[in-house]
C-alpha cells in the first residue's frame, strides 16, 4: 500500500465532490486542515479537520484552558473505500497536522458504525455522546438540525424564528448518540500531561456485530407465515396427524402443553405423542 499511496494536503475545492456527492451527510463542515489520499497521482479520497460545531465539545473535552487544541475530525470520504484506504488515510494525515492537537471524532451509531478505522489508528475511545435533541421540521426530516438553524443565521433569536416560521410542524427529535474518539497529536510529555486533563473516562472499544441485523415486522412476519407453510407441507407430506399442532392440548402461541405443563422437545412438537389416546402428556 505504501508503495502506490501518499497522503498530502489539498484544498476545498478537491475535497467538493466527496463530500457533497459521496458522504452520506451531504453538507461542508467547518474545515481548518484538508488531506487527499492519491493512488499514483489520483485522488481517490479526503478527510477533514475543523472546529467541531458544537462549543460544549470544545470546552467540555478538556476544560476552556484547552478548547484551542481542540479538532474534530468531521469527514472522511473515499470513492471506492478499498481495504486499508480508511486506516492509511487516517493514519497518515494525523502526522501532517500541527503539534499540540486534541482530535475528536465520532462513528455514527445510526449508521452502524463502531469506529473501526478510528481503532486500527489507535484512537482513545470515550464512551457515547451525550443524549441530545435537534430541530426537525415535518415533511423535511432529510435536513440536519444544523441546516435549519443556518437558515435563520443572524437573527437574534432563531427558535422563536423557526416557530414563528414553521408552526407546529417545528419539534425536537432525539439525536442519535455517536460514538466518541479522540487522538492527541504532540510530544509524548504534552501527550501525557493532556490525557490527565480529558473529562471522559476511556473505555473498551465498541465491537462490530456482523451477524446482528435488525428485522421490521413484515419481515418477521414473512418469515413466520414461511416456516408455518413448510411445516404444514412437512407433516401432511410425512403423514402425521398427531402433531402438537393439531393437539387440544398444545398452546401454540406460548409453545406449551397444558398437560405436562412444559414445552415438548421440538421432535415430539412435529411427531405428536401419546396423549391422543391416553391423554397422558409425552
Amino acid at each position: 500500500m505504501k508503495k502506490d499511496y501518499t497522503v498530502r494536503q489539498i484544498t476545498r475545492a478537491d475535497c467538493e465532490r466527496f463530500i457533497l456527492h459521496i458522504h452520506y451527510a451531504k453538507r461542508w463542515p467547518s474545515i481548518s486542515y484538508a488531506y487527499g489520499l492519491f493512488h499514483c497521482e489520483d485522488l481517490v479520497g479526503c478527510i477533514t479537520y475543523g472546529s467541531p460545531a458544537s462549543p460544549p465539545a470544545r470546552t467540555g473535552l478538556a476544560g476552556p484552558e484547552m478548547a484551542k487544541h481542540v479538532l474534530e475530525l468531521n469527514r472522511l470520504c473515499l470513492g471506492a473505500n478499498l481495504k486499508n484506504e480508511a486506516s492509511f488515510l487516517i493514519s497518515k494525515s494525523l502526522k501532517l497536522l500541527p503539534p499540540e492537537r486534541i482530535i475528536l471524532s465520532f462513528a455514527d451509531k445510526s449508521k452502524g458504525h463502531t469506529g473501526t478505522f478510528y481503532q486500527a489508528a489507535n484512537f482513545l475511545y470515550l464512551g457515547l455522546s451525550a443524549k441530545r435533541t435537534d430541530w426537525a421540521i415535518k415533511g423535511k426530516e432529510h435536513l440536519h438540525g444544523i441546516t435549519i438553524a443556518d437558515e435563520f443565521r443572524g437573527v437574534p433569536n432563531r427558535a422563536a424564528a423557526v416557530r414563528e416560521k414553521y408552526g407546529d410542524d417545528f419539534y425536537l427529535k432525539p439525536r442519535p448518540r455517536k460514538h466518541r474518539y479522540i487522538y492527541l497529536v504532540g510530544s509524548k510529555k504534552w501527550k501525557r500531561d493532556t490525557k490527565k486533563l480529558i473529562r471522559y473516562k476511556e473505555e473498551k472499544y465498541p465491537k462490530t456485530n456482523k451477524m446482528k441485523k435488525t428485522l421490521t415486522e413484515e419481515q418477521l412476519e414473512s418469515l413466520e407465515n414461511v416456516f408455518q407453510t413448510t411445516l404444514s407441507l412437512a407433516i401432511e407430506k410425512m403423514g402425521l396427524n398427531r402433531s402438537c399442532l393439531s393437539c387440544a392440548n398444545f398452546d401454540e402461541g406460548k409453545e406449551l402443553c397444558d398437560l405436562a405443563n412444559k414445552r415438548p422437545p421440538a421432535r415430539t412438537i412435529v411427531e405428536g405423542c401419546d396423549s391422543f389416546t391416553t391423554n397422558e402428556p409425552f
